[in-house]
């Protein structure tokens, strides 16, 4: 897919809803419901629904909480399109006041891991630093769980973010030392350089794959709006 520089933010934060709903709904048969579409050059729709927003609308719904999704399109489908509102009101709940809480953790990561990931894929800084990284990999996890989402490459294709573990031994592996600590780290409220010295993380294998995706997270930190800045 080519994706034009000034959608990469709006597109990004569509990919980061879907990736939290993912974990949401995990083993669920909606848990696919708003895999995001770009439908036209300035909108982005959610799944098969009529949920759809303009880039600059989603861009307003990461700063503030909220925003009117097109309601041309709403009233269409008006069963499914409330029903993945629903969804997308929740994971914004979730994120605004619900980072504290240890227990939505994957949730929270996983939002992170894809902003990261859609960047590796489309941002062409982020593109450049990955070239010599093909078949590579990074697990990411915990101490009480180990890996439990994978950050892959298969030779040339796209990174893509798994919701498991999905190789025997990853290239890479960044462990949280607790839930709390991914939390903190989801939301950019975690110094990773003071966090792996004191335990919080522990990053093992390829270390230049890891300073890469830290780089690449830093430059989503510094583009991607949010409610926690």
């Amino acid at each position: 897919m080519n994706l034009p520089v000034e959608r990469l933010v709006p597109w990004t934060l569509a990919r980061s809803i879907w990736a939290s709903q993912l974990q949401l709904l995990k083993g669920h048969d909606l848990a696919n419901f708003l895999l995001p579409r770009i439908c036209s050059e300035k909108t982005i729709s959610f799944g098969q629904s009529g949920l759809a927003f303009k880039d600059n609308s989603l861009v307003k719904a990461a700063k503030r909480g909220f925003a009117i999704p097109q309601l041309s399109k709403f009233l269409r489908s008006p069963f499914t399109s409330t029903a993945a509102l629903r969804l997308v009101i929740k994971v914004g709940q979730i994120h605004q006041n619900g980072w504290r809480e240890p227990g939505n953790a994957k949730v929270l990561l996983s939002a992170a891991l894809e902003a990261t990931v859609t960047y590796m894929n489309f941002h062409p800084d982020c593109v450049d630093l990955f070239v010599d990284h093909p078949n590579s990999s990074i697990g990411v996890g915990s101490e009480k769980e180990g890996v439990f989402m994978t950050i892959c490459r298969i030779n040339s294709q796209p990174w893509a973010l798994e919701h498991n573990a999905i190789m025997k031994q990853s290239t890479a592996t960044l462990i949280f030392s607790s839930d709390q600590a991914a939390c903190l780290s989801a939301v950019g409220n975690l110094d990773h350089m003071l966090a792996a010295g004191d335990g919080q993380i522990q990053l093992t294998g390829q270390i230049p794959l890891l300073e890469k995706f830290g780089y690449a997270s830093r430059v989503v930190r510094s583009e991607l709006p949010s409610q926690h800045e």
